[in-house]
């Protein structure tokens, strides 16, 4: 009697897997995923539930009792696989498109610490620093014509970091004059023959946001004027004042061309370590 049942339950239970294999290789024929993930300029058709090719082809095949789901590669869960293979991509996508290499800037000296860009330079007897920060910085192509001539294609999308930036220049007794700056808005665009209205007061590629002047040694509780209120008389010397220490239109327009290299070269490394950590076990 007790063999008969044992023989029943094997039966049954051989069954139900049977089943419950035929459901599975069905319902994995019948999945479709249709989602995109956009990034940066790349566009991957991204499947959820989707194996590596040798799973793919077990679809095709009849199951014998054992998982046809690829062990090649172990992820912690389908999320972390689909994450690894859009990396991959995006990956090969971005070192394919790379901005146009940018040089350092002459007449500066560069240091970088991280995220952080610091250019410096000695004008006369004043110590003069550029330092701004590329996280955050991109923008889009909200100024294609910056790279118009260095672009690989006509139709190639370049991402343009234009981050504030702020200005010290220190006096021998150790005074320093602070500007916050930050890019304006670039220029409309005008179509062939369209010509751009007559302005004599051409917008600056920066506007300064705010200006303060600390004592030597001192590090905060220093009054700051806002860029908002001041007189424009002043906020021209001030102006002035950069353009003569060599922050013109042809600096800060290689100030652009340097961050936005930089940033796209840590961004890479971003996605390297990511998929370092998406492929860890």
């Amino acid at each position: 009697m007790a063999t008969i049942l044992r023989q029943s339950l094997k039966s049954v239970a051989s069954k139900a897997i049977n089943n419950s294999l035929k459901v599975s290789a069905v319902g994995a024929q019948n999945v479709k995923f249709t989602g995109e993930i956009a990034a940066r300029g790349v566009t991957l058709n991204s499947g959820r539930g989707m194996h590596c090719i040798a799973a793919s082809n077990a679809r095709n095949t009849q199951f014998t009792g054992q998982s046809k789901f690829c062990s090649c590669r172990k992820f912690h869960t389908k999320g972390d696989e689909n994450m690894a293979e859009f990396l991959d991509k995006e990956i090969t996508h971005e070192k394919d498109n790379p901005p146009p290499k940018a040089s350092a800037i002459s007449g500066w000296t560069t240091a970088t610490d991280g995220t952080v860009v610091t250019l410096s330079k000695t004008f006369k007897d004043e110590s003069v620093s550029v330092e701004f920060d590329v996280t955050s910085s991109v923008e889009g192509d909200l100024d294609e014509q910056l790279y118009q001539a260095d672009a690989a294609a006509e139709d190639a999308q370049v991402m343009i970091s234009r981050p504030p930036f702020t200005v010290e220049i220190k006096k021998k007794s150790g005074k320093c004059l602070k500007m916050e700056c930050e890019f304006t808005p670039p220029e409309p665009t005008f179509e062939e023959g369209q010509e751009p209205p007559k302005d004599e007061n051409m917008e600056d590629q920066f506007s300064i946001i705010d200006v303060s002047l600390a004592e030597a040694g001192q590090t905060d509780n220093f009054f700051v004027l806002s860029g908002g209120i001041m007189d424009e008389v002043m906020y021209d010397l001030l102006m002035e004042m950069l353009d003569e220490r060599g922050i013109d239109d042809d600096f800060v327009t290689a100030l652009v061309k340097y961050s936005t290299s930089y940033e796209q070269s840590l961004y890479v490394k971003f996605l390297q370590s990511l998929k370092t950590f998406v492929d860890e076990k």
